[in-house]
């Protein structure tokens, strides 16, 4: 038996049964009690330092009180025993199966799986909400295909292959790329470029989300199946996502036959966010749902299903009147929701008590037995115009959904004189003329929201923070900090951009360098530690965000089925 040493304890572990073997290294069962190790066949050095603040910075996981491991994430580096970095320790996922076993109706028969809509919607809704909380660490998935995500009988997920993340040092500009991506999953401004030399984004993983979701969802990939219209021969699948050709795209050269499911099953929540990745995102990569969007959208799909009247395994939209799944496979004598021999619909049971409740903002676990409180990763979402309410939350991680009125760059922050601090400001109470005469509107005693970045901590952020411009909807995500003794002192040459409440409009005047904030106010704000914290909305989807979370807490709701 091998033995290798924990770099973190010092302590042996005994490598027992190698259980995969790839170029890049192998895997061992350990002597530790639910852990594995994966050894590396060629080390490197910068791979040992992106492990370094992988293990020192980890996501809390949202399951982490379910006892279920939603991602395998490195836990200490493994020397030899001359002291060598040879590997790491993580843990280890037990009962699951690979997601394609999930959504693929062939492969679930084989392995005997009971897997219906309301099923695959969990999955999709859990793989979501994991996804929210990895992004919000600032780590890119990069590499998100159905063998590295393994599904429990509880619909609960489990990302592996976590080393392969891309990972920005929290405190500096280095990047450690992810070096890997997989056909089908790569979004079109991606493919073809060498993964070693460029920085991902947010949104190239949110092209891979959605992608999975719809292959949840329908059974198949969306730039796959369908009847060409085009004049040469159907283009393979990576050119279909090159060009941005799906079954719903408004090029309408691939339409759709009768194996292809239609959009219109979905709530239209899910119809929404689906044509805005492969349609809008397609030229403006930003517009692509987050995470989070998918989390909200799945939520209202999942409150709007309904088991069949006819058959207990097909479950549709409580929206439409007829079961889709029982006109299809009368259609085409063929049922994807067919459950195999000798297992029996749960579906009545599970919709029952989901029905019974609503979602909060709680990782959502499938089966009403496990009750126990779950960590909350889906915090309130606040109108940043509530600020009183907004006030009340300090020390809090929301989420605030509002309009920019300032765009204060280049700004100097009296307690932090040596930081470079651009402002986005949602609301102007306060502000000097030209001739520098102090004009107060002692409205109330708070100022508005203020969201601030240190360029020096984080100079990445200057080029896309400096794009954000007035009017422009924003959801930021972070922790609250009330202070009450910021002091804006007047500054030459600081660009500042005012748009004041429409009453204060007609006094304004042209104000265009200096601002001040009165030590008396109380002023809340988010600090942006990552970018994944920070996202451009339209009206309508800041609306309908606002509108979906009043709906929620009005309804005094949790997420536990």
């Amino acid at each position: 038996m091998n033995t290798v040493v924990c770099a973190k304890t010092n302590q042996d572990i005994i490598l027992l049964d190698k259980i995969a073997n790839s170029g890049e290294g192998e895997v061992w069962t350990t002597n530790w009690s639910g852990m594995l190790a994966k050894i590396y066949h060629h080390p490197t050095p910068e791979r040992f330092a992106k492990l370094e603040v992988m293990i020192t910075h980890q996501p809390d996981d949202p399951n982490k009180q379910l006892n279920h491991n939603s991602f395998a994430f490195p836990q200490s580096l493994i020397k030899d025993n001359k002291g060598n970095l040879i590997g790491f320790l993580m843990p280890q996922i037990q009962g699951g199966v690979e997601l394609i076993d999930i959504y693929n109706p062939r492969r679930r028969r084989i392995k005997k799986l009971e897997v219906d809509w309301h099923f695959l919607h969990y999955v999709a809704l859990n793989i979501a909400s994991i996804m929210t909380t990895i992004h919000r660490e600032g780590y890119i998935i990069g590499d998100v295909k159905p063998q590295n995500i393994l599904v429990n009988s509880q619909a609960l997920p489990s990302f592996i292959d976590t080393d392969s993340f891309q990972v920005r040092h929290p405190y500096s500009s280095q990047i450690y790329p992810c070096l890997v991506g997989t056909e089908g999953y790569t979004p079109p401004e991606l493919i073809g470029k060498d993964f070693h030399n460029i920085e991902q984004y947010i949104y190239h993983d949110n092209f891979r989300l959605a992608v999975l979701i719809y292959q949840l969802l329908f059974s198949y990939h969306p730039f796959s199946l369908g009847h060409w219209q085009g004049a040469e021969d159907k283009p393979e699948q990576n050119e279909l996502i090159k060009r941005g050709y799906w079954i719903e795209s408004e090029h309408n050269l691939l339409t759709h036959n009768q194996n292809t499911i239609p959009l219109n099953i979905l709530h239209p929540a899910l119809q929404k966010l689906f044509k805005k990745c492969f349609n809008d995102g397609y030229s403006q990569p930003h517009l692509r749902p987050s995470a989070e969007d998918w989390f909200y959208g799945l939520s209202q799909g999942v409150n709007h299903l309904k088991v069949c009247d006819q058959i207990d395994s097909h479950v549709h939209s409580s929206l439409e009147n007829n079961c889709y799944w029982c006109d299809r496979s009368n259609k085409l004598n063929a049922d994807i929701f067919k459950l195999p021999t000798g297992i029996k619909s749960t579906s009545k049971i599970r919709i029952k008590s989901s029905s019974s409740t609503n979602y909060n903002n709680d990782q959502t676990n499938l089966f009403p037995k496990n009750k126990n409180k779950s960590t909350q990763i889906f915090d309130a979402i606040f109108d940043a115009n509530n600020i009183e309410e907004i006030l009340k939350q300090n020390g809090k991680e929301i989420t605030i959904i509002g309009q920019v009125i300032n765009n204060i760059t280049n700004g100097v922050l009296p307690h932090k004189q040596n930081s470079q601090y651009l402002v986005l400001q949602i609301k102007t109470i306060e502000f000097f003329d030209n001739n520098q005469e102090y004009q107060s509107y002692n409205i109330q005693e708070y100022q508005p929201l203020y969201i601030i970045v240190n360029f020096q901590k984080f100079p990445l952020f200057l080029n896309t923070i400096n794009n954000i411009s007035i009017d422009l909807y924003l959801k930021v995500y972070g922790k609250i900090q009330v202070n009450k003794g910021i002091r804006w002192f007047p500054r030459k040459n600081i660009p500042i951009f005012s748009i004041i409440p429409p009453f204060l409009r007609r006094s304004r005047g042209d104000r265009t360098d200096t601002i001040i904030v009165r030590n008396h106010l109380n002023t809340p704000q988010i600090f942006l530690e990552n970018l994944n914290q920070i996202m451009v909305l339209s009206e309508s989807e800041a609306k309908s965000l606002l509108s979906f979370s009043d709906q929620n807490n009005n309804a005094n709701v949790n997420s536990q089925p």
